[in-house]
């Protein structure tokens, strides 16, 4: 791959591709009104689901409210943790919670670490329910910063049913269905969508424990190692 081909591939890392990208990121950081109103999304989306299922006939009977999860991407991980019990801290002096009881568990994907859209240390520390955090080695934070704060949510959750799968060489985009295409980024993701199934299917649908469905799917070795052809990673637990 050459130096433009990959410049193209990782353009949210490069400013002259990436003009809109930016001014996006900046108004993630400026219109604080989206800490407040994505979480708010999700609690207006679960307050709908009678609705929705009596307006849509194909859904009546298939919404188990007893087993829902919320799992999110960039941004999305933000909401996700911040139904999960995220404090928040603005930036007039106050901090917020955003806790949806609804939800059992909550998927991660890239979340930001210490400095980030309100996080502070005391951030993570009333998150009780089942969380599946996941980073890649090669997944920076959006200001540049590396990608070891993308682990910091789960080093500062309270133990109990908290993991992060940690995806050798995965960047930021790997956590999107982009990469599916190029075939040679697809075993990031084939890595990525397997271990999160196995996490659905823990704890939505009790088939087992986390660690031991993915031993038994072929995508844990022992204690920590992730893999599937072609990608590999680690599993912390606690």
């Amino acid at each position: 791959e050459g130096e433009l081909q990959y410049q193209i591939r990782n353009w949210y890392y490069f400013t002259y591709l990436s003009g809109d990208h930016i001014v996006e990121q900046h108004v993630h950081n400026l219109d604080v009104g989206n800490w407040i109103n994505r979480p708010a999304d999700i609690s207006f989306v679960l307050d709908s689901l009678p609705e929705l299922a009596r307006q849509i006939p194909e859904l009546a009977g298939r919404l188990d409210a007893a087993r829902i999860g919320v799992s999110g991407h960039s941004f999305g991980a933000y909401t996700s943790l911040a139904v999960a019990g995220l404090r928040v801290h603005f930036p007039d002096g106050t901090a917020r919670t955003f806790t949806d009881a609804r939800p059992v568990a909550f998927v991660a994907m890239s979340p930001q670490g210490l400095g980030k859209i309100g996080m502070e240390a005391d951030s993570w520390g009333g998150i009780s329910r089942p969380v599946l955090t996941m980073s890649g080695t090669l997944d920076k934070e959006i200001d540049g910063g590396p990608a070891t704060e993308r682990v910091e949510p789960f080093q500062h959750m309270p133990p109990g049913d908290k993991f992060h799968a940690l995806i050798e060489g995965a960047q930021h985009m790997d956590f999107s269905d982009a990469r599916i295409d190029p075939p040679e980024r697809a075993a990031d993701h084939r890595l990525i969508v397997g271990t999160t199934l196995a996490f659905w299917d823990a704890y939505l649908k009790k088939e087992g424990s986390f660690p031991d469905l993915l031993r038994a799917r072929g995508f844990l070795d022992g204690q920590s190692g992730l893999s599937c052809v072609g990608a590999q990673g680690t599993l912390s637990v606690k």
